[in-house]
């Protein structure tokens, strides 16, 4: 496994690899061994509580951002971003206060490995309804990951609405599927979607909601991610504005972090092979054979 993601926070763990009978068949299958997840998934969570705090909701959506953008600077693709594919463990850390929770991101079955910047690809699975509109179409590898951004916009509206179905809160419960699905594709091709996210966030926020600083913030996340126009997805502004980050401020830190990125990569390909000593990195993954966690980025 690529080392930044075997000791990462929000990165389901695998602990080993075994053989065991399928469930369909007699025959025998490779089998993962990952670490236990003592609350579930992320629906499976809101489903069996009550309503999360506001603070716990927000602190759940942002561990899941961290865990898709280290898999994107790893060059994966999860291709699957829902609640069910988020698993909820027990915090181990006292930082932030008040926080019971750590998500992380787990199956891994519809990921693309390994892409190149070279080439195009296409997903081989979806999930109705958290796939993008360009879902079926063949994408380089930086407008795949946009796709994932998409499904983590409706999974960030989904756990702010309390883990609420969203086709039912669109009043399509009693629709025929074939229906639904034209009426879903109508609402991507256009801000529709989006806009029925933001009203339907704001119902769950009651009087005054346009004024609360907290559905503002999950307005902007929305907006940052569940567009039409793939290009303007940005998830690095999402989860800024997740980490509590002033929203006005956004804009200006996401320059400073892009010119920070480029000194290090110039400063780090200046250096004498042999001469890069010992590194954050180097040391957070030895922290990680230990048993802590690790986040590069």
């Amino acid at each position: 496994m690529h080392s930044y993601l075997r000791y990462h926070p929000n990165i389901v763990r695998l602990l080993g690899f075994g053989w065991g009978p399928s469930v369909d068949s007699n025959a025998v299958y490779p089998i993962l061994v990952l670490e236990h997840a003592s609350h579930g998934s992320l629906a499976a969570l809101q489903a069996s509580v009550p309503p999360l705090r506001f603070a716990v909701k927000q602190k759940l959506c942002h561990d899941v951002a961290r865990g898709l953008a280290i898999l994107h600077v790893c060059g994966i693709i999860h291709g699957d971003v829902k609640h069910e594919n988020i698993l909820v463990f027990d915090n181990r850390y006292n930082e932030p206060p008040d926080q019971p929770y750590t998500a992380k991101l787990a199956d891994f079955g519809a990921a693309d490995m390994d892409i190149t910047e070279q080439g195009s690809h296409q997903l081989r699975m979806k999930t109705f309804p958290y796939e993008a509109p360009e879902i079926s179409s063949t994408l380089s590898p930086s407008s795949l990951k946009k796709t994932d951004v998409y499904s983590f916009g409706l999974l960030v509206w989904r756990t702010f609405i309390d883990g609420k179905g969203l086709l039912a809160e669109l009043g399509f419960s009693d629709l025929l599927p074939a229906k639904v699905q034209i009426l879903m594709k109508q609402l991507k091709l256009n801000d529709g979607l989006l806009v029925e996210a933001v009203d339907n966030v704001r119902r769950q926020f009651g009087t005054g909601s346009q004024v609360h600083k907290g559905f503002v913030m999950v307005v902007f996340t929305l907006i940052a991610c569940v567009t039409p126009d793939a290009k303007l997805r940005e998830l690095p502004k999402a989860q800024a504005a997740l980490r509590g980050m002033d929203l006005g401020a956004i804009g200006d830190f996401m320059v400073r972090i892009e010119s920070a990125n480029l000194k290090d990569l110039q400063n780090e390909q200046g250096r004498a092979p042999g001469r890069h000593g010992i590194s954050a990195d180097s040391l957070g993954f030895q922290l990680g054979k230990l048993g802590d966690d690790y986040d590069a980025q």
